[in-house]
């Protein structure tokens, strides 16, 4: 009895002792997370702005007011106040084809 209640303490330290090893190892050699940056509206950000670096938030009462957007089609606001853009007819493969740009003012670092 002595024998096989030894033989099962010696597995179970074996089995803690592989997995102690094991997850050991795994913390050690997996990446590092890097900090979770978060900007104004609570988003997390998958590419985080440099620092000191130009950050750009639509005007939604007047989307090319700024002189920087470029919605490179027609756009019609809703009544919902959301914004509606019909794309550029062309023979490629997506048909409507909706290309907005968001420039860089002259003189200044994108």
């Amino acid at each position: 009895m002595n024998k096989k209640r030894s033989i099962a303490i010696g597995a179970i330290i074996a089995i803690l002792t592989i997995t102690s090893v094991v997850v050991y190892y795994y913390i050690q050699l997996s990446p590092s997370r890097p900090n979770v940056v978060r900007h104004i509206f609570k988003v997390k950000e998958i590419y985080p702005t440099k620092p000191s670096g130009r950050e750009w938030f639509i005007n939604m009462d007047n989307p090319t007011a700024d002189g920087i957007f470029d919605p490179g089609s027609p756009i019609t606001k809703q009544a919902d106040g959301s914004w509606q853009i019909e794309g550029r007819q062309t023979n490629s493969k997506f048909g409507n084809e909706v290309r907005m740009n968001v420039n860089t003012l002259p003189g200044q670092e994108p």
